[in-house]
């Protein structure tokens, strides 16, 4: 099948530390895999397998009405294909994101 992956597997983890009255603090590492693909009907138009490592940290305030997140993708900011496509008996590769990092804050307006 195109554009399928023989292998696409994830693994996450999640590790919430109570701070007492002051909330909770929860850090979250993944990685995903996703192995090689064939991006058209061409038989060399192969998107390689690549491996994703995220992180992030989020303080939750007491009560969980507010979230503070600080976040990163690609972390390794490996280079990396997101898709492959033909034109006229070319391929062409799509890079997908670099490093990517910032900062999340979240109101609830009813607590989680």
């Amino acid at each position: 099948m195109l554009r399928a992956p023989k292998n696409k597997s994830s693994l996450e983890t999640v590790y919430e530390t109570p701070l007492g009255s002051r909330g909770v603090l929860e850090t979250s590492a993944s990685y995903t895999y996703t192995s090689l693909q064939r991006g058209a009907l061409e038989p060399y138009a192969l998107q390689p397998g690549t491996g994703l490592f995220d992180a992030s940290v989020t303080w939750v305030s007491p009560g969980s009405s507010y979230e503070v997140s600080l976040w990163g993708r690609n972390l390794a900011d490996k280079a990396w294909i997101a898709h492959v496509y033909t034109t006229a008996n070319e391929v062409f590769g799509v890079y997908g994101d670099p490093r990517t990092y910032g900062v999340r804050v979240n109101r609830h307006l009813s607590p989680r």
